[in-house]
């Protein structure tokens, strides 16, 4: 009885489609899908699926590529309603879907990754003009249901010269040089660094380039989402 009271005073809606739900964050057609595909051949750096390997699981493009490799972990595939969560995270300014993914964060990296000993955990931060205009870093949320030491300003963001949203591959890699600074003490640390989504990967490239040229002993990534070739 009380229940029902408390809908009709109180009605509670859907997150993302802003449907009426019983108290629920989200509404049954706006849940998660499952995992990505744990059973198929992934790379053991970027994590994208391979169809082919020589002696160890690595793809054609990070065999090629001559930045330093880091091994980066995500738990979905960016389309369909794990899409429309993380964009009515960031969009809607949205604290209980932030704190929602931060669950579906904490339920997935034991998946993803054999092992949780990093020293501290950072959320990617945001661009000082975007932080301005939205009012939080929805990544600062996501990391709050992780068991590991948590530290929002160990790298700062100095602000883009150009919305990344709107560049291509080489113009986005162009674009994020130089704008992250580490502002504390990562000598020797090993830290993980959780992002919403991969797009190209320039960002969380430059941010792992960062702190271990400021010498941390490891640094490996974690994304609710990335956008995959097949999209």
């Amino acid at each position: 009885m009380f229940r029902f009271l408390e809908e009709i005073l109180l009605p509670s809606y859907c997150e993302v489609c802003s449907s009426r739900t019983r108290g629920a964050i989200l509404c049954f057609r706006c849940k998660p899908e499952s995992f990505v595909d744990l059973a198929v051949s992934r790379c053991k750096y970027c994590f994208d699926e391979i169809h082919s390997f020589k002696d160890q699981l690595v793809c054609q493009k990070c065999e090629l590529s001559s930045s330093n490799k880091f091994l980066s972990r995500y738990l979905y595939e960016y389309r369909n309603n794990i899409r429309d969560i993380i964009l009515a995270a960031k969009h809607k300014k949205s604290i209980r879907l932030s704190q929602y993914v931060a669950k579906l964060l904490k339920d997935g990296i034991k998946n993803v990754y054999e092992y949780d000993y990093w020293d501290v955990v950072i959320p990617v931060p945001t661009a000082p003009h975007v932080l301005k205009e939205r009012g939080f870093n929805q990544c600062a949320y996501y990391i709050k249901e992780l068991n590991i030491k948590q530290d929002c300003f160990l790298v700062n963001h100095l602000g883009y010269k150009k919305a990344q949203a709107k560049l291509n591959f080489n113009q986005r890699r162009s674009n994020i040089k130089n704008v992250f600074e580490v502002v504390g003490d990562v000598v020797g640390k090993k830290i993980l660094v959780v992002d919403d989504v991969i797009t190209t990967g320039s960002t969380t490239g430059e941010i792992v380039g960062v702190l271990k040229n400021a010498k941390a002993k490891q640094v490996d990534v974690l994304a609710l989402a990335k956008v995959t070739l097949n999209q």
